[in-house]
Formats: structure tokens, C-alpha cells, sequence
């Protein structure tokens, strides 16, 4: 399982101890100073987290600290005022706990009982102080990235359901009927589209020639696969 998620990531499978060693120095190098933990900083997050706690879902399927949803939705004031100034840290430090990092993962058959990797679907139950921290660096992202969004782009962002793609394309096949033109649709889907996306080109984050080898790779290789299937 660690060699096949690997793979898709160009990561490099570590013992724990090498982990925690490398997020403990990487985290020393990045420490915030006093000004950038101003007391507002932590008012804004727990307001910001209250409100993610308070909307939490009841009675669903916890994560490994062992905390029920509906706890998290019972006292959303408690918890945000606990996990306020560790958030604040995480997204100063651009380094976040190892744990919000993973969680549970439990693998759940497609259509086959087959037990190949490639068969399985795997569902993660994050922590939920971890999604909380998420939310937060979405909302930042976002605006940044709608910016650059077409308006044809259907899912994947808020606003943009997938159900109003059907009505585009019929609309469009509607139009070019109607004016006696000829009209298709491609449709492309990618594998382990999210797990493929190179972080360190989206973030900026440890930049290097790595990740832009991979990509070239990639995309040459699949260029020559497309040329042969043509």
C-alpha cells in the first residue's frame, strides 16, 4: 500500500522515526516570531473554527483521536478555543501535526472482490481538528484560484456542481442542431488525478528540479501512449 500511493505522489517511503526527525528540524528552521502570533490572529481562528465545529455532522464514523462528532458539535466554543493558537502555529510554520497529515484508512471494494490495489477504494477518516485546519487553508486559497477558473468549468469547486455540466452540453448540442453544425464532446478522466498533483509546484513549497523532471516524464511518456492508441 505505502509503495503504490508512493508511486502515484513521487514520494519516498520513511520509517516513522525519519519522519518525525525531519518534520522536528524542518519545523526548527520555521519557528514564527512573537509578532506573528498576535492575539487577533487567534481570535479570527477560533471564530473561523467554532463555526466549522458547530456545523460538524453528528454520529458519524469518528478518527483515531477518538473524539465523536458530536462532541465537536456540543461545545463547538471549547474546542476552537483549544486548537485556535496550535492552527495559528500550523499555518505560520506552513508545517502542520503528522497526524492531520493522515488518518484512518480504510479500503472499501469498487465493484470486484478482487484484492488489488487498483480494485479498492480507500476512504480516510481525518481527524477532525486536522479538517477544521484544512477549512481554514482552503478559504485562503480559494480566491487565488478562482481567479484563474474558467467558466466552463464544471465540480471541483464551490458553486460549480457537476449536475450543471449535463445542462451545458446539452445546451450546446441543443444550439449546434438547431444551426446545422457539427458538434462533440470529449471526455477525459483522470487516474488518481488527486494523488498525482505534485504539491511542491502548487504550494511553492521546497522547490526543485524534482518534481519538474517528474511532470516531463509524465507527459512525454503518456504523449507517446496517445500517439500509438491514435
Amino acid at each position: 500500500m505505502q509503495s503504490h500511493f508512493a508511486n502515484l505522489t513521487n514520494a519516498v517511503v520513511v520509517a516513522p522515526e525519519a519522519l518525525v526527525s525531519a518534520s522536528q528540524a524542518a519545523l526548527q528552521s520555521k519557528l514564527p516570531d512573537q509578532d506573528s502570533m498576535e492575539d487577533k490572529c487567534c481570535r479570527d481562528m477560533h471564530d473561523v473554527l467554532s463555526g466549522f465545529f458547530g456545523a460538524v455532522i453528528p454520529f458519524k464514523a469518528f478518527e483515531e483521536a477518538c473524539i465523536p462528532p458530536a462532541a465537536y458539535r456540543a461545545a463547538p466554543e471549547s474546542f476552537a478555543h483549544v486548537y485556535a493558537p496550535f492552527c495559528v502555529s500550523s499555518y505560520v510554520c506552513s508545517r502542520e501535526p503528522v497526524h492531520w497529515s493522515g488518518g484512518l484508512l480504510h479500503d472499501i471494494p469498487k465493484k470486484t472482490t478482487s484484492e488489488a490495489v487498483e480494485s479498492l477504494r480507500g476512504v480516510l477518516l481525518e481527524d477532525h481538528s486536522g479538517k477544521a485546519f484544512h477549512h481554514v487553508v482552503r478559504q485562503e486559497l480559494l480566491p487565488g484560484l478562482q481567479s484563474y477558473v474558467l467558466q466552463s468549468l464544471h465540480g471541483g469547486l464551490l458553486k460549480r456542481g457537476t449536475d450543471f455540466g449535463s445542462i451545458h452540453l446539452h445546451a450546446l448540442s441543443n444550439f449546434a442542431q438547431n444551426q446545422g453544425l457539427s458538434f462533440g464532446c470529449f471526455f477525459a478522466d483522470v487516474s488518481a488525478a488527486l494523488e498525482r498533483v505534485q504539491r511542491s509546484l502548487v504550494f511553492g513549497d521546497r522547490l526543485s528540479d524534482e518534481p519538474l523532471r517528474f511532470c516531463l516524464v509524465v507527459l512525454i511518456s503518456r504523449r507517446k501512449s496517445f500517439r500509438i492508441s491514435c
